[in-house]
């Protein structure tokens, strides 16, 4: 990103680019779309656009990142509206929300999971993993028997690995037409002993 959006029409201009990359990727894909297309189905100028970033791969990634991003703040926001069931609850509530969330826009997700692959960089996989087992560490530690910490490490840590690979590979392979009731309770037969070993 070349610069953050600070005032609220900024942040809308940023917001608008972002919305019109998923648009024009699912009606088109990657390779079809140009800054100029973009710019327009956004609604702004081809210098607004790269206002905030240099190109089209940079304007994905920012997507991407802001949609993962998203997603792992839902995770902490409703781990604390749980806040004290006990873990065989509290897991399976948020990971039925997060696959909710993904399912509610499955095609897109789709879209980005596979696009991802082509443009990011190791480091970016690195980085968002790390954010996410942050995020279900901080979810975890909030329940009734939360174990200690190094427990929350490790739940946190498989918790998002079992999602995270079930959900992405779903996606990658059966895209918008995911059995999603199939995949909610295989994670959750997956999840069991996790949960009943702290």
């Amino acid at each position: 990103m070349r610069r953050r959006p600070r005032q609220s029409r900024a942040q809308a201009s940023s917001q608008a680019l972002q919305e019109a990359f998923v648009r024009v990727l699912l009606d088109q894909g990657y390779a079809a779309m140009t800054v100029r297309e973009l710019a327009g189905v956004a609604g702004v100028g081809i210098g607004t656009f790269y206002d905030y970033v240099s190109d089209k791969q940079a304007l994905a990634a920012l997507t991407i990142h802001r949609k993962v991003q998203a997603l792992a703040r839902d995770l902490v926001t409703q781990a604390e509206v749980l806040q004290g069931l006990p873990l065989g609850q509290l897991v399976p509530a948020l990971v039925a929300r997060q696959i909710a969330a993904i399912r509610s826009d499955a095609r897109a997700w789709a879209a980005l999971y596979q696009l991802e692959r082509q443009i990011s960089p190791p480091e970016a996989y690195r980085k968002n993993y790390r954010r996410y087992v942050e995020a279900w560490v901080a979810a975890v530690g909030q329940a009734g028997d939360a174990p200690d910490p190094a427990g929350c490490l490790r739940l946190g840590r498989a918790v998002h690995v079992l999602t995270y690979g079930a959900v992405v590979q779903a996606l990658l392979t059966q895209g918008a037409r995911v059995d999603w009731a199939a995949l909610q309770a295989d994670l959750g037969r997956s999840l069991q002993g996790h949960l009943a070993g702290g």
